[in-house]
Order: C-alpha cells, then sequence, then structure tokens
C-alpha cells in the first residue's frame, strides 16, 4: 500500500512539475504591440497605441487609454474638448507609446503629436487630469522633458538655451 501511495505521489509530483515552466517561456518575451483606438470622444477620431512588452503586460492597456482618454474629455468643459478634438484631429493622428520606465511617472510629449505614458500610471486614480495635462502640452508643441529653455548670455552676448525637465508628471 505505501508502494502504490508512493508511486501516486511521485506522479502527480512529475505532472505538478511537468506543467510549469516552459508554457510561459514565450510569454516572457516582450514583442511590439498594437492597437487603435477608434471613434475617440464619440467623434470617429483614433489614435494608435504602441508597446513593447509582454503579452501579459499589454492586457488591458489599450483599454484603459481609450476609458482615461474618454473620461479626461467628458469631465473637460467647452474649450478642453475643443482642444482634444483638435490634437487627436491632427494629420498624421496621434501615437500613444506606452513603457514601463523610470524617466518620467506618468507622461512626456515631445511637441509632435506624440505622446508617451508609462505603463505604471495605467492604474493611477488622477490619469485622466495628466491626460489633460498631456494634451495641453500636446496643442501647444511642448516637449515635456529635455526642453531647452533660455538660461543667460554667453560672453558675446548671445542668449543660450539649456536643456532642462520642464514638466514631467
Amino acid at each position: 500500500m505505501k508502494t502504490k501511495a508512493l508511486l501516486l505521489l511521485t506522479i502527480i509530483l512529475v505532472l505538478a512539475f511537468a506543467g510549469c515552466g516552459n508554457d510561459d517561456t514565450e510569454e516572457q518575451e516582450p514583442i511590439d504591440q498594437s492597437a487603435t483606438l477608434n471613434d475617440l470622444f464619440g467623434r470617429g477620431l483614433s489614435a494608435t497605441v504602441t508597446g513593447y512588452m509582454t503579452n501579459s503586460q499589454w492586457n488591458g492597456v489599450a483599454g484603459k487609454i481609450e476609458t482615461a482618454l474618454n473620461g479626461a474629455y467628458e469631465a473637460g468643459n467647452s474649450p478642453t474638448k475643443g482642444m482634444f478634438r483638435a490634437v487627436f484631429g491632427m494629420d498624421g493622428g496621434v501615437t500613444i507609446f506606452v513603457e514601463k520606465t523610470s524617466e518620467y511617472s506618468t507622461y512626456k510629449t515631445v511637441g509632435d503629436g506624440t505622446l508617451y505614458l508609462n505603463l505604471d500610471a495605467l492604474n493611477n486614480a488622477n490619469l485622466q487630469e495628466k491626460i489633460i495635462d498631456a494634451v495641453t502640452a500636446m496643442r501647444n508643441g511642448e516637449a515635456t522633458i529635455g526642453k531647452a529653455i533660455k538660461t543667460g548670455h554667453d560672453k558675446r552676448g548671445a542668449e543660450y538655451l539649456s536643456p532642462q525637465t520642464v514638466w514631467c508628471s
């Protein structure tokens, strides 16, 4: 009886360990991911969301961004809604890159209709507020990281610029 029980336990353990490990190796490899958000703000506007991450990291990302964008739009006043329509209606559209980074906590813009979102920020309670800030920067053509600001004059009297983090939420 002990031999049968030991044999059964051995078989169960072998099967349990055989089911672990190998199936998850493909999941752990990041790949290029992409989704298109259609009919944003109920206006037929769209955006492309991209990222380089695993399938499990990517799961739900586009939906969270779409919910945050539409929520920020709905929470806005008339000028804010107009700003969203203008930015997302630009020629070439808007591309949203999602990345896991320590460079910024929520978002950055580079002044060309591109928005970068930190993957870790997608669950933040204030994401809609940050989206409004980011879209405002996009409308103004502002880079929120590495923007050159005036810092003084050189020996010849010429104004010089220095890169500095201006606004990085």
